[in-house]
């Protein structure tokens, strides 16, 4: 209820993060591991806020990884949950800590109070989108004919229309069925009343989510001035809010710093810059960053990074043992962005390495047993290991 505590600095946390069960104190990893779980949350069947867009279930056009919000969700307690969406793209905004939110233009716009377009719908229901550019097509056609053909001849517009069969209702991107004026869904869509439909079906289509994105609006207001982030295209507030998805490996580079005895020149470094540029795809960048930072997405630019870089450090564990340093797996330290890489001896091992840790270690932390203990005390490690 409080929107001051959404109202902080550059790099201050909101709130403290306490993971019952598990050894995590939080200088910063817990919480963006929080951060990181609520958008996943939100964007999953756990909640009815958002659910995937008609081209993702559809698997059709672009954007099929976007999630929009549920045209069904409108109760008194799922708009107040919107409003926090809101709150939370404004405390990141503030904060930097982004938001790994994939939500497409048709959301970003009304925030910034641009009206969406066609295009955005083709954005999220190709479907619809074919619909309404085929029965735009039929008034071409028609003027096409009126200009070349005898008026007993003008007919083949009207007539290929006639194989539509339509009626005045749409279906919604929650799969609900519209209708468009009363008794819709018995009133036949005519050769005399399709631009009637046309223009019907695109209103309710590009504002079905008016209610939700208003929530999201006001909730984004109550932390960042709407006469702020209003100033802002679309685009500019996404990147705000969420960042690129890209991870840019030369912005993580530059960004980069190396513990002592570690240099930029030495090989297993080589090695890992090497890594990350060939033997990644984009989806292992984003969990190795998850799993080195709690978050998987990185500030946009050189300026936007601030003071807070991407530490390697020496591998602890692997130091002073009697394995080879290629029996050991990497660690890393979410609250300080570090990772502890061992010497691998080759481009192969350090790439299987690696892979194994950022698929199958993606939480904070292990759990409060004895051999997760154990395993603290033995590597070392902070209290915020993954």
């Amino acid at each position: 209820r409080n929107h001051d505590c959404f109202r902080v600095s550059n790099k201050v946390r909101a709130f403290k993060v306490f993971l019952i069960g598990e050894h995590a104190i939080d200088a910063g990893g817990p919480y963006r591991a929080a951060i990181t779980d609520m958008c996943d949350e939100l964007q999953s069947s756990v909640l009815p806020l958002f659910i995937p867009c008609p081209n993702s279930r559809e698997a059709i056009g672009e954007n099929r990884d976007k999630w929009v919000p549920n045209p069904s969700a409108r109760r008194a307690i799922q708009i107040k949950m919107y409003e926090f969406v809101g709150k939370l793209m404004g405390l990141a905004m503030r904060s930097g800590n982004l938001l790994e939110l994939d939500l497409p233009s048709i959301i970003w716009k009304p925030l910034v109070l641009m009206k969406p377009t066609m295009e955005d719908l083709k954005g999220v229901d190709l479907i619809c989108f074919k619909i309404l550019e085929r029965l735009s097509a039929f008034d071409k056609d028609d003027a096409a004919e009126t200009d070349t053909a005898p008026e007993a001849e003008r007919s083949g517009a009207s007539a290929q229309f006639d194989k539509f069969q339509l009626d005045f209702t749409c279906v919604r991107s929650d799969q609900k069925l519209v209708r468009l004026v009363k008794d819709g869904h018995v009133k036949k869509v005519t050769w005399d009343n399709r631009k009637l439909y046309m223009k019907l079906l695109l209103r309710e289509r590009l504002n079905e989510f008016r209610k939700q994105c208003a929530a999201i609006r006001r909730g984004l207001a109550s932390v960042v001035p709407a006469s702020v982030f209003t100033l802002f295209t679309h685009s500019e507030l996404e990147i705000a809010v969420c960042g690129s998805p890209e991870i840019n490996v030369d912005l993580l580079q530059f960004n980069t710093t190396y513990t002592y005895p570690i240099k930029a020149n030495d090989p297993h470094i080589k090695l890992f810059w090497k890594m990350m540029r060939e033997k990644f795809s984009q989806e292992d960048r984003v969990k190795f960053l998850r799993f080195v930072w709690g978050r998987s997405r990185h500030p946009r630019d050189k300026e936007s990074w601030g003071s807070e870089k991407f530490h390697i450090a020496p591998h602890a564990a692997s130091q002073n043992s009697s394995l080879g340093v290629d029996e050991y797996h990497p660690s890393a330290h979410t609250c300080f962005f570090t990772l502890e890489l061992p010497q691998y001896s080759t481009l192969d091992i350090m790439y299987s390495k690696v892979l194994y840790a950022i698929t199958h270690c993606t939480a904070v932390d292990g759990d409060a047993t004895f051999n997760a203990a154990r395993q603290i005390v033995y590597e070392e490690s902070s209290s915020d290991d993954d």
